[in-house]
Protein backbone atom coordinates (compact mmCIF):
# COMPACT_ATOMS: atom_id res chain seq x y z
CA UNK A 1 0.00 0.00 0.00
CA UNK A 2 1.26 3.64 -0.49
CA UNK A 3 1.55 6.44 1.20
CA UNK A 4 -1.35 8.08 -0.64
CA UNK A 5 -3.36 4.96 0.14
CA UNK A 6 -2.34 4.20 3.81
CA UNK A 7 -3.46 7.75 4.65
CA UNK A 8 -6.48 8.01 2.36
CA UNK A 9 -9.03 8.40 4.92
CA UNK A 10 -7.32 10.12 7.79
CA UNK A 11 -8.21 14.05 8.45
CA UNK A 12 -6.64 16.62 6.17
CA UNK A 13 -6.50 20.11 7.16
CA UNK A 14 -5.79 23.66 5.24
CA UNK A 15 -3.50 26.02 6.01
CA UNK A 16 -3.28 29.74 4.81
CA UNK A 17 0.11 31.71 4.34
CA UNK A 18 0.85 32.87 7.98
CA UNK A 19 -1.21 29.86 9.41
CA UNK A 20 1.06 28.20 12.30
CA UNK A 21 1.23 24.53 12.09
CA UNK A 22 3.89 23.64 14.85
CA UNK A 23 5.25 25.71 17.43
CA UNK A 24 8.51 25.44 18.81
CA UNK A 25 8.55 23.95 22.39
CA UNK A 26 5.39 22.51 22.36
CA UNK A 27 4.05 18.91 23.02
CA UNK A 28 3.85 16.86 19.81
CA UNK A 29 0.59 15.11 19.35
CA UNK A 30 0.60 14.93 15.78
CA UNK A 31 2.61 15.16 12.52
CA UNK A 32 1.58 16.88 8.76
CA UNK A 33 2.32 14.37 5.94
CA UNK A 34 2.21 17.59 3.08
CA UNK A 35 0.01 16.72 0.31
CA UNK A 36 0.39 20.24 -1.59
CA UNK A 37 2.09 23.78 -0.96
CA UNK A 38 4.88 24.75 1.40
CA UNK A 39 6.11 25.26 5.03
CA UNK A 40 8.87 27.28 6.41
CA UNK A 41 10.50 25.72 8.55
CA UNK A 42 12.45 28.58 11.66
CA UNK A 43 14.43 28.10 14.97
CA UNK A 44 13.52 31.30 17.04
CA UNK A 45 17.68 32.10 18.41
CA UNK A 46 18.21 34.87 20.93
CA UNK A 47 14.80 36.73 19.92
CA UNK A 48 15.71 36.73 16.48
CA UNK A 49 14.50 34.39 13.59
CA UNK A 50 16.18 31.50 12.06
CA UNK A 51 14.65 29.90 8.48
CA UNK A 52 16.15 26.53 8.65
CA UNK A 53 14.63 25.77 5.03
CA UNK A 54 11.57 24.79 3.02
CA UNK A 55 9.35 21.47 3.18
CA UNK A 56 7.19 20.88 0.76
CA UNK A 57 5.03 18.11 -0.83
CA UNK A 58 5.44 14.63 0.20
CA UNK A 59 7.55 15.64 3.15
CA UNK A 60 6.35 15.55 6.68
CA UNK A 61 6.28 17.98 9.71
CA UNK A 62 6.73 16.72 12.97
CA UNK A 63 7.21 13.12 13.09
CA UNK A 64 10.37 13.07 15.79
CA UNK A 65 7.63 14.23 18.75
CA UNK A 66 5.65 11.25 17.78
CA UNK A 67 8.28 8.78 18.27
CA UNK A 68 10.20 9.85 21.48
CA UNK A 69 7.50 12.33 23.08
CA UNK A 70 9.98 15.23 23.21
CA UNK A 71 8.99 19.05 22.41
CA UNK A 72 9.42 20.11 18.90
CA UNK A 73 12.45 21.79 17.93
CA UNK A 74 11.53 24.29 15.42
CA UNK A 75 8.15 26.27 14.17
CA UNK A 76 6.89 25.23 10.79
CA UNK A 77 4.18 28.05 9.56
CA UNK A 78 2.40 27.98 5.85
CA UNK A 79 4.50 29.70 2.94
CA UNK A 80 1.68 29.13 0.32
CA UNK A 81 -1.72 27.16 1.09
CA UNK A 82 -0.70 24.02 2.57
CA UNK A 83 -2.68 20.97 2.42
CA UNK A 84 -1.75 17.98 4.53
CA UNK A 85 -2.78 14.74 6.11
CA UNK A 86 -2.78 15.10 9.66
CA UNK A 87 -1.66 12.18 11.63
CA UNK A 88 -2.77 11.97 15.34
CA UNK A 89 -0.58 9.96 17.91
CA UNK A 90 -2.97 6.99 18.40
CA UNK A 91 -2.96 6.40 14.43
CA UNK A 92 1.15 6.59 14.39
CA UNK A 93 0.72 4.14 17.25
CA UNK A 94 -1.13 1.48 15.20
CA UNK A 95 1.50 1.90 12.52
CA UNK A 96 4.00 1.26 14.65
CA UNK A 97 2.35 -1.71 16.20
CA UNK A 98 3.29 -3.57 12.50
CA UNK A 99 7.44 -2.36 12.55
CA UNK A 100 9.68 -4.80 13.28
CA UNK A 101 11.22 -3.89 16.85
CA UNK A 102 14.71 -3.75 15.08
CA UNK A 103 13.38 -0.93 12.68
CA UNK A 104 11.76 0.78 15.82
CA UNK A 105 14.90 0.88 17.55
CA UNK A 106 16.27 2.26 14.67
CA UNK A 107 14.06 4.48 14.44
CA UNK A 108 14.52 6.08 17.71
CA UNK A 109 17.88 5.89 17.27
CA UNK A 110 17.59 8.53 14.12
CA UNK A 111 15.30 10.52 16.32
CA UNK A 112 17.97 11.17 19.05
CA UNK A 113 20.81 11.34 16.66
CA UNK A 114 19.15 14.04 14.99
CA UNK A 115 18.17 16.27 18.38
CA UNK A 116 21.71 15.33 19.11
CA UNK A 117 22.72 17.42 16.22
CA UNK A 118 20.26 20.10 16.73
CA UNK A 119 21.77 20.55 20.27
CA UNK A 120 25.08 21.01 19.08
CA UNK A 121 24.14 23.35 16.00
CA UNK A 122 21.57 25.33 17.56
CA UNK A 123 21.90 24.82 20.91
CA UNK A 124 19.23 23.91 23.58
CA UNK A 125 18.07 24.67 26.97
CA UNK A 126 17.75 20.96 28.43
CA UNK A 127 19.03 17.58 27.96
CA UNK A 128 18.69 15.47 24.94
CA UNK A 129 17.40 11.87 25.22
CA UNK A 130 19.59 9.47 23.82
CA UNK A 131 17.74 6.49 22.30
CA UNK A 132 17.80 4.27 25.43
CA UNK A 133 16.27 7.28 27.42
CA UNK A 134 13.16 7.26 24.57
CA UNK A 135 10.28 4.84 25.36
CA UNK A 136 9.09 2.62 23.18
CA UNK A 137 5.56 2.54 23.86
CA UNK A 138 5.01 0.88 20.61
CA UNK A 139 6.48 -2.84 21.49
Amino acid sequence: MSIDGAFRFLDRRVYFPGDTLIKEGDDGSRAYLIEDGKVEVFRTIEGRKVVLGERGKGQILGEMALIDNVGRIASCVAATKVTCVVITRPEFDKLMTRTSPLLKGIIRIMVANVRSLDDLVVGNDGPTPSASDIPDAHE
